[in-house]
């Protein structure tokens, strides 16, 4: 029966000492049993709670770590402690780590404390904000930087919180496997073309517009001037200066242009016999046939003194009426003298 006995109580030992271990986390503590030291094992999100005793006064800890893995250049990783200590210790505001960059990989954006007062002890609530400046050619193991708090009492005790370890990846994998087109480094996309059908029309119709413009203006401009330059344009300049002449002097002058002026476009001097052959050979004047037979008499009757049967048949007009016929007649003439081609009017005959 005793036997029993023993076997009974050696089993409430042990499950008493069982209740008493945490499974995430143990406390070490020195020989002097002034500072506790928190390991905590790698878990996606941790927790872990550390019972000390300092002179008969608790102080726990507790831990809120982030996942270990998937991290990038950028990312932020929150770090919560919890510690509840006894009165009337309090936490010493110089071990609460400062806002700044931690080695090469990470830099400490806030550090938010939260505290209240609970029954005989007070509350700490910190809660450490970090992000990953670095990029990783490779996945690669970093580690939070490990902590100690200072706590204020008789005598000063403080707690070591130790790092956390995460892993951070490059953004893009160095090599990327090939199949199904998959590979490390594409080629750029072409982009979308942007159907132009429509403005290349307008584009051709306004450019077809503005050579009609141009040509019309090129016409009106330049046209005139050389118009002006053949023959009996340049007599129709000439006569027009005569107009309100009346002597015989600018008469004769007149008739001297209109002579030059045949002369030129025939290429040979043209006389009265002659006039039939002028017209075969530039038909574009042959509709002026009755008034280039009456100039010729005009002309024959004014430097000859008539005496012919083609004078009898015109005879001699005054000179105001001669000089108005003389007008009329070369702006017949140059009219004529501007179309396009004799063929062409031949044709049209």
């Amino acid at each position: 029966m005793m036997r029993v006995r023993g076997i009974a109580f050696g089993i409430l030992i042990l499950s008493w000492l069982g209740g008493a271990i945490t499974p995430r986390a143990a406390a070490e503590q020195d020989g002097t049993g002034a500072t506790a030291k928190l390991k905590t094992a790698p878990a996606a999100t941790a927790a872990a709670t550390i019972h000390t005793e300092t002179e008969g006064e608790p102080a726990s800890v507790l831990m809120s770590e982030p996942r270990p893995f998937g991290y990038v250049i950028g990312d932020l990783v929150e770090r919560t402690i919890t510690m509840i200590v006894a009165e009337p210790a309090r936490l010493q505001a110089d071990s609460i780590p400062k806002a700044g960059r931690y080695g090469a990989w990470l830099e400490l954006r806030r550090a938010d404390l939260d505290s209240h007062e609970e029954s005989r002890s007070i509350c700490y609530r910190l809660t450490l904000t970090y992000q990953i400046m670095n990029v990783a050619p490779e996945v690669q193991t970093i580690e939070l930087p490990p902590l100690r708090f200072s706590f204020d009492r008789a005598p000063p005790f403080a707690r070591e919180i130790a790092g956390w370890p995460i892993t951070v990846a490059p953004l893009t994998p160095e090599f990327v496997l090939a199949r199904g087109g998959l590979e490390a480094l594409r080629t750029d996309r072409a982009p979308p073309l942007i159907d132009t059908s429509a403005h290349r029309l307008r584009l051709l119709l306004y450019a077809a517009l503005f050579a009609i413009v141009l040509s019309m203006y090129a016409w009106a401009r330049f046209g005139a001037v050389w118009l002006a330059r053949k023959p009996f344009a340049r007599a129709c300049r000439e006569i027009g200066k005569l107009e309100g002449n009346q002597s015989r002097e600018a008469y004769r002058a007149a008739l001297r242009a209109m002579h030059r002026a045949f002369d030129e476009t025939n290429g040979a001097t043209v006389f009265f016999e002659q006039a039939a052959a002028f017209l075969d050979k530039h038909p574009r004047f042959a509709p002026l046939r009755d008034e280039i037979e009456q100039f010729f008499a005009l002309s024959r009757d004014e430097f000859f003194g008539g005496g012919s049967e083609a004078s009898h048949a015109s005879p001699r007009k005054t000179d105001a009426a001669s000089n108005v016929f003389l007008q009329t007649f070369c702006r017949a003439m140059r009219e004529r003298e501007a179309a396009r081609s004799d063929a062409s009017h031949a044709h049209a005959k």
